[in-house]
């Protein structure tokens, strides 16, 4: 996840997670799995569309027909 939503998700929970106290674990989290996703070619699924977070059916509905016919 982009770590500018990250950042905003955040900001509607009462306590974080190790992970998430941190705007730079964040932002290597996400530079690294970008990285990878170059260097082994993996599909990429984001979870924004126009500048919006999108909803977790939506998501998992193109990550089914990405992977239905392994």
């Amino acid at each position: 996840m982009p770590t500018k939503y990250a950042l905003e998700l955040r900001k509607n929970r009462t306590s974080l997670d190790e992970h998430e106290k941190s705007i730079k674990h964040l932002t290597m989290a996400e530079n690294a799995y970008l990285e990878l996703k170059d260097k082994y070619n993996f599909k990429y699924i984001s979870c924004v569309k126009e500048d919006k977070l999108r909803n977790i059916e939506d998501i998992n509905n193109e990550l089914y027909e990405l992977i239905r016919n392994i």
